[in-house]
């Protein structure tokens, strides 16, 4: 088991632990973005899962595109009992994606207040302060827009979402996607105001499809900005550092 020092935060995925030098930096926001299918939502829940399970980091799911109902069902074929975290307090779920939503404050009786903005940041606190939560994943940025009537009010947002994140001094996960294939941001702002950016893709060769793991930046992080071979296996994400992949990433491109 890797184990964190005071500035490091391990995301329970070996190979890319080994790759950061033992993890995501403490506290900070990264960008995690892609197309659909290359895996970000799984990417986010193992995050939350391994530091529930083996870190002793609770963690917060907010949800802004599936019900938390088809999330726990979707996880539990990689072993994942998310209903079970919640129960031990270890994991809460704050849901907007639901239809007329309310958002739940964990250790309350009874409390939601209407989903905005204003809203969110504040149930944020409120779990993270009933559980201690360590660790944060926002499943979509883009799902935002489902909360925030005016799109163009999302780049304001998500500034303050990073903000408040540090504030509440939670290592978080942004998961979103570009408008575009092989593009980062949707918004134009997410790459730039986040402490880190994974890149995950799929990439077609030959009739076949290979995922593909790119570290973009790592503030406070040395490493190398080459895309390996990624798999998504009935335990989760895998990632080879044995090899670099020969396809070409889009990055590239």
């Amino acid at each position: 088991m890797t184990k964190s020092g005071d500035d490091v935060v391990p995301t329970g995925i070996k190979q890319l632990d080994n790759l950061l030098n033992g993890g995501f930096p403490k506290g900070r926001c990264i960008l995690v973005t892609g197309s659909c299918g290359t895996g970000k939502s799984t990417f986010g829940i193992q995050f939350l899962v391994e530091g529930a399970t083996k870190f002793n980091e609770n963690g917060i799911l907010v949800t802004t595109e599936q019900s938390p109902a088809a999330v726990r069902a979707d996880m539990k074929s990689f072993g994942w009992d998310l209903g079970k975290l919640e129960k031990e307090r270890k994991l809460g779920i704050i849901d907007i994606a639901t239809p007329k939503s309310k958002v739940p404050y964990t250790g309350r009786d009874e409390i939601t207040r209407l989903i905005n903005m204003n809203t969110l940041l504040l149930a944020l606190s409120d779990v993270r302060k009933t559980i201690d939560a360590k660790r944060v994943v926002v499943d979509s940025i883009p799902g935002l827009e489902l909360v925030i009537q005016d799109p163009a009010s999302i780049r304001h947002a998500v500034h303050r979402l990073i903000a408040t994140l540090k504030e509440l001094g939670c290592t978080s996960l942004l998961i979103s996607e570009g408008r575009g294939r092989g593009e980062i941001s949707r918004y134009d702002v997410e790459q730039f105001i986040s402490d880190g950016v994974i890149f995950l893709e799929q990439m077609r060769h030959k009739g076949k499809v290979e995922r593909g793991l790119t570290v973009v930046k790592m503030r406070g992080r040395d490493h190398e900005v080459k895309t390996y071979p990624m798999t998504i296996t009935e335990k989760g994400i895998n990632v080879t550092l044995t090899r670099v992949t020969s396809l070409p990433s889009v990055l590239e491109s």
